[in-house]
């Protein structure tokens, strides 16, 4: 199978350290965000699984999260755009608390209760029946469709 081994449970196995380190990083930052810096210690720990990988007689590795990527990705945080959620809150609606923020991206808790608020408000938006800008329009679209992404990969 190459470098990216089978999935073992919940954990992805690895012919080497190095690729599973390299898939530590990865998940850590689709938990955090593209400019999140992932370090082995508090971020991820690397781990052999006792078992040797055929006729090269190695080990074979699998990561775990830790801290702040581990809390991120068992929490539900989703990613979602700025524009949008910018402008639900300038009109004082309900809005879900930020849990970490990027130049152009907010992290919230798909478990936070304001969460249906927003959802609901982005719907009006999207649709093709709203009187609004292009931009707000393609910005509720988007927080939609990060969301529903969210929900759907058990975030």
């Amino acid at each position: 199978m190459g470098v990216y081994g089978r999935r073992m449970g919940n954990e992805h196995l690895y012919a080497t350290r190095s690729a599973a380190v390299r898939g530590a990083r990865q998940a850590a930052k689709r938990a955090l965000g593209r400019s999140f810096c992932a370090y082995e210690g508090p971020d991820y720990e690397i781990h052999p699984d006792g078992r040797e990988v055929g006729y090269l007689g190695g080990d074979r590795f699998f990561y775990r999260l830790r801290g702040p990527a581990l809390e991120a990705a068992s929490a539900g945080v989703v990613k979602v755009p700025m524009t949008f959620l910018d402008d639900h809150s300038e009109r004082d609606l309900p809005t879900p608390a930020i849990v970490r923020k990027t130049r152009a991206h907010y992290f919230i808790s798909l478990a936070d209760p304001e969460l249906a608020e927003l959802v609901d408000d982005a719907r009006h938006y999207a649709t093709d029946g709203c009187d609004c800008e292009t931009g707000l329009k393609l910005a509720a679209r988007a927080l939609l469709a990060a969301i529903d992404k969210g929900h759907t990969h058990g975030a």
